[in-house]
């Protein structure tokens, strides 16, 4: 209420400079201003926080980041997700980006064909896997996903 307020100079209350620029005459009481600060600039109480939790990833783990391999055209908007696209036209190039994939790489999304064509290098062994991974390369630290036909 405005005869709560201790007032001060003219224009001033207990807050401050009046925010919208009008000053009211002297001895005239100072109005509350309609709309506090903007509730994206303001650091809420500590309470309301929530725990501190670490900028960037926690300690000892890395960020990981998502691959695509196979055809250029149904590959190619992936990379608007951020994920790593490798275009693959034939065999040889899958083989290729399979074995180029750097060491953050966790999800590997592969195209019907570039499945097929990287099933050959898992050996007879992983042929038999289970889990629509069946005779993929592979690698304790990636997951394939293979996307329909």
């Amino acid at each position: 209420m405005p005869g709560n307020r201790a007032a001060g100079p003219a224009g001033q209350g207990a807050s401050g400079p009046a925010r919208s620029g009008f000053r009211p005459p002297d001895g005239a009481a100072e109005e509350e201003p309609a709309v506090g600060p903007s509730a994206a600039t303001a650091t809420p109480p500590a309470g309301l926080r929530g725990p501190a939790s670490p900028a960037g990833p926690a300690a000892g783990h890395a960020k990981s980041r998502v691959a695509v391999i196979g055809d250029g055209v149904r590959v190619s908007g992936y990379a608007l997700a951020g994920a790593l696209v490798c275009p693959a036209a034939n065999r040889e190039e899958a083989r290729a980006a399979w074995a180029a994939l750097p060491p953050d790489i966790a999800v590997v999304i592969l195209t019907a064909d570039a499945a097929a064509w990287l099933a050959g290098l898992a050996g007879p062994a992983a042929a038999t896997a289970a889990g629509g991974r069946a005779g993929l390369p592979r690698r304790r630290d990636v997951l394939p996903v293979v996307l329909p036909p």
